[in-house]
């Protein structure tokens, strides 16, 4: 029984540091009165160039997130490879778009949970045999209509 009761409270004892070092390591909000330099990448529907700026999934979401953060920013937009080199060189503070996650990209680069699947494929009737296909033509409305 004791050593259930040491295990428990070792177990809370290491998720109470876990939490407080995750308080310590966080990092003060950023100045109010500085304006983050957010780079875009234009691939609807995720990020969409518009007349007032920009739009779509992706910046409806970082809008929230900026929003309930009281930050302000402004947007610059990029190709693929030059937003990330702009991110991974610091000119701008965090990158929207597709972004597609991998490891090489992960070894310089920190990267949010993945906010969309992308399960996208081409659909057709399946194949069938030629048995099938004859049997299918045996029992169809114009073959017996005809017999």
């Amino acid at each position: 029984m004791k050593g259930a009761t040491e295990r428990r409270w070792h177990g809370w004892i290491g998720a109470a540091l876990i939490l407080l070092g995750s308080v310590a390591g966080a990092e003060a909000p950023p100045d109010p009165s500085l304006e983050l330099q957010v780079g875009v990448r234009v691939a609807p529907p995720f990020v969409v160039r518009t007349e007032q700026g920009f739009d779509g999934i992706a910046i409806e979401l970082w809008e929230e997130i900026a929003r309930s953060n009281g930050w302000r920013f402004r947007y610059q937009a990029f190709g693929l490879q030059s937003l990330f080199d702009a991110a991974r060189e610091q000119h701008i503070d965090v990158a929207v778009g597709a972004l597609s996650v991998t490891s090489d990209r992960e070894k310089s680069l920190d990267f949010s949970q993945p906010f969309a699947q992308g399960g996208l494929g081409i659909a057709t009737a399946p194949r069938s045999s030629a048995w099938q296909a004859l049997l299918a033509g045996l029992f169809s409305w114009r073959f017996l209509a005809w017999v």
